[in-house]
């Protein structure tokens, strides 16, 4: 509440009508009223105060190495943020809360089970757990570069995890995109594996451009590697020959 200053009709008695409003739960808070101003006079404390959760209101996802501040709604409300970079297939854990409207854990909610989604469509959703005192721990694994989130559904409103930044792996192969094809980051199971389309025809005597990418093991671009040298050839399959083209520097 604000300050306030007494005046003699108050009779040393003043009620704050607004009351207070804890947020954040916690057992043994306290109450402290001081003066700020006039004569000095000794400070008063009340302890012993707890504060309980409410009722739940929806869910809560945190990432890996973020935590959950319960009372905090200045964005990010209800956490402290961490660095979220992944690398492209490496495992990490995300917690989802049952939370009340202040972001407090709640320790049951209806259903008791939550459904975790991905934005990454090439990725396997992490999939459903139960809630047991009214949080779960998910571990999954994100394949496509880039920014991806998480969504939590279940009990009450749905939630959304912070941006996540996936990171490209180590190069291991080479991904070659012809034109009427384009590359997709993440499609590392269906054919044709990080692409989509097919080559358009190419007349006899006619140039055509070929991108060649340094790629990890789910086709994401690794845009660090841009000193290796490649070779390019065009295979004559009538001939069972090949045909040296160019010998050029691998651009990601």
């Amino acid at each position: 509440p604000t300050d306030y200053t007494f005046v003699d009709a108050d009779a040393g008695v003043h009620t704050f009508s607004g009351g207070l409003v804890p947020l954040k739960s916690a057992n043994n808070r306290s109450v402290t009223a001081q003066g700020v101003s006039g004569p000095a006079v000794s400070a008063g404390s009340q302890s012993g105060i707890n504060v309980s959760q409410n009722t739940t209101v929806g869910l809560q996802v945190l990432i890996q190495g973020e935590t959950n501040a319960g009372g905090k709604m200045t964005a990010p409300a209800g956490k402290v943020p961490a660095v979220l970079n992944f690398t492209a297939g490496a495992p990490f854990s995300v917690v989802v809360n049952a939370v009340d409207t202040f972001w407090n854990v709640t320790p049951s909610s209806s259903p008791a089970t939550v459904m975790v989604g991905t934005s990454d469509s090439f990725a396997t959703p992490p999939g459903s757990r139960p809630l047991v005192s009214g949080a779960t721990t998910f571990s999954t694994i994100l394949v496509t570069a880039g920014a991806q989130t998480l969504t939590a559904t279940g009990a009450g409103t749905a939630n959304t995890s912070s941006n996540i930044t996936i990171k490209a792996g180590t190069a291991d192969r080479m991904l070659v995109v012809l034109p009427g094809e384009a590359q997709v980051q993440g499609k590392y199971l269906a054919a044709p594996l990080g692409k989509t389309g097919s080559p358009n025809g190419i007349l006899a005597g006619q140039s055509f451009v070929a991108s060649v990418y340094g790629v990890d093991a789910f086709y994401n671009t690794n845009t660090t590697d841009n000193t290796d040298k490649i070779w390019v050839t065009l295979s004559r399959s009538e001939e069972n020959t090949s045909e040296l083209q160019s010998l050029t520097n691998l651009v990601c």
